[in-house]
């Protein structure tokens, strides 16, 4: 349950994220409604998480999660181009997130 609260939160800070995009264009009450919510609700959800899961754990998994999340958005949504650079830049970041999160961890 836990875990699901942090994906959550993840996925309604990447929404924040990429409403913050559409903020910078042509404003609309709709996209400004959408960033409020995606940050309003992915913060507490994330809150909420670091009470049964490791700072390390959930930091790692939020910032990992959530650079892989706005990237599909801003392919998806934007048309930002994929390059080689662009996806072998996210997956170090994702390997390093995880180095991280497991690194503390005791047997």
């Amino acid at each position: 349950m836990d875990y699901l609260l942090l994906i959550l939160g993840i996925l309604f800070e990447a929404m924040g994220t990429a409403s913050l995009k559409l903020i910078a264009g042509p404003r609309d009450i709709t996209h400004i409604v959408m960033c409020l919510l995606g940050y309003g609700c992915g913060m507490p959800l994330y809150m909420r998480s670091l009470k049964h899961i490791g700072l390390s754990i959930t930091s790692a998994f939020w910032n990992g999660l959530g650079i892989t999340c706005t990237t599909i958005a801003a392919v998806l949504i934007f048309h930002e181009k994929m390059t080689v650079a662009r996806v072998t830049g996210i997956a170090l970041i994702i390997c390093g997130c995880v180095i991280l999160a497991f690194s503390g961890q005791t047997a």
